[in-house]
């Protein structure tokens, strides 16, 4: 289906993690055309190719990063149940190496986005380059709290997954100033980006306890 279908523009591919990314909210068994579309954006590893404009509804930074195919493939697979084989590992070492051995080549978007394919896994942080990238994120977060090329409630989010000292405290620095930006109706940001700022940061929060606290 996917393979002949999407075979492909980039924003075919950019549809297909948008897609893979809203049926992960409900479904996450193994599924014959799920398969199919995580074996498409696996394809795409070594292509390069910049995939156009993000949509705004989805929690990875600009496609003009030429990585940002195989980055989204680490999450979509995870979540689909597909990181249990060797297949995942050896992707995510191999990305992951390449945070320390291209760091000045790194913009802080596609550190991002690798960390948000690798540490929806609790175990993620015993990868090569994972910790590393955390380091790199801390490193060029700016004085207020913020990164010129990461949404902020993005950061949060994924942050929150980690238990790492380094991640809690980009977390602590982050969250006052990312708290006083929310908006009157309970979200975050304007626009197309509101109800995906509401689920990351009413998630992170979850994750950093803010509810029990408040019970």
């Amino acid at each position: 289906m996917y393979r002949g279908e999407l075979e492909a523009s980039g924003s075919s591919a950019l549809s297909l993690v948008q897609e893979l990314f809203f049926l992960h909210l409900t479904v996450r068994g193994a599924r014959p055309e799920i398969n199919e579309a995580l074996d498409y954006l696996k394809s795409l590893e070594n292509s390069r190719q910049h995939l156009g404009k993000k949509p705004e509804d989805i929690p990875f930074e600009p496609a003009e990063d030429p990585d940002f195919a195989i980055h989204a493939w680490l999450f979509c697979a995870a979540v689909f149940g597909q990181a249990a084989g060797p297949a995942w590992r050896e992707v995510a070492v191999r990305q992951g190496r390449q945070v320390g051995a291209a760091d000045d080549a790194w913009s802080s978007g596609r550190v991002y986005n690798f960390l948000r394919g690798t540490l929806i896994l609790p175990e993620a942080e015993n990868l090569p380059g994972v910790v590393e990238a955390i380091r790199i994120l801390a490193a060029r977060q700016e004085p207020a709290g913020f990164w010129p090329d990461i949404t902020p409630w993005q950061a949060y989010n994924l942050l929150a997954h980690s238990t790492h000292p380094e991640a809690a405290r980009i977390l602590e620095k982050l969250e006052p100033p990312l708290l006083s930006r929310q908006n009157s109706d309970g979200s975050w940001g304007s626009g197309a980006q509101k109800p995906l700022g509401a689920f990351l940061m009413a998630h992170g929060l979850q994750n950093r306890g803010w509810f029990e606290q408040k019970i």
